[in-house]
């Protein structure tokens, strides 16, 4: 009955201009924001306490754009020492390369070290997306951690697959979060989980009737360890 780690979104402009480079890990067609587990990077980490205390920012920067076919960004903040909390220092660098139609890899890290000895976090790996025949997508990526004091299962995957036209949609996916995966500057609703997901849907069109358009018919499963 534990409770699980809360969503609040950012609400600072600063964070929020051009964020979406820095996504990682879904394209938002199976679901994104507030329903994943993880969100390897998540800005409200930076100059916010874990209850919305703000802390201090002494300087930073954010440089993002567009290279032909590739998106980069890179993110670097200093916070100031506040109570017991002392002077961190942040860095998220993201790059993408776009492949065919809607496809696409890439790979993130982030990285927070504090004035404490031993007190620094960070996390890194790549991403990948794939769609073929406007209707098979593919995405996945994995993740891992350094944390000081956590050695070993420090690992974080997901792959899911789904089948997408007018009438039938079908999807699967499997995630795991390991025990000593840390993502301080990221969100993790639940550590320690393997998930395992499916969904089928299949919706008739009724061409030949003036009051109904068509039917829809939902199974999903998830399960989770």
């Amino acid at each position: 009955l534990t409770r699980f780690n809360l969503f609040f979104p950012e609400k600072r402009d600063f964070f929020l201009e051009n964020a979406g480079t820095f996504n990682f890990g879904t394209s938002g067609g199976f679901g994104s924001g507030t329903g994943e587990n993880l969100i390897p990077f998540f800005s409200r980490h930076i100059g916010l306490s874990d209850d919305g205390t703000p802390i201090p920012i002494a300087g930073g920067g954010r440089v993002t754009g567009q290279l032909g076919r590739y998106d980069v960004g890179v993110l670097a903040m200093k916070t100031e020492r506040l109570g017991s909390t002392p002077s961190n220092n942040f860095m998220v660098g993201r790059f993408k390369r776009s492949l065919m139609t809607n496809s696409w890899v890439g790979a993130l890290l982030t990285s927070r070290d504090s004035a404490a000895r031993g007190d620094y976090n960070r996390v890194y790996g790549p991403d990948a997306r794939f769609q073929f025949f406007d209707r098979l997508e593919l995405e996945t990526y994995l993740l891992k951690s350094d944390s000081g004091g956590l050695a070993g299962n420090d690992q974080a995957r997901k792959f899911r697959t789904g089948w997408r036209d007018d009438e039938l949609n079908i999807s699967a996916g499997y995630s795991s979060v390991q025990a000593n995966f840390r993502p301080d500057v990221g969100f993790l609703r639940r550590p320690n989980v393997t998930e395992y997901s499916g969904s089928l849907a299949y919706n008739p069109l009724l061409r030949n009737s003036a009051t109904i358009r068509n039917l829809r018919f939902e199974t999903t499963l998830n399960y989770q360890a």
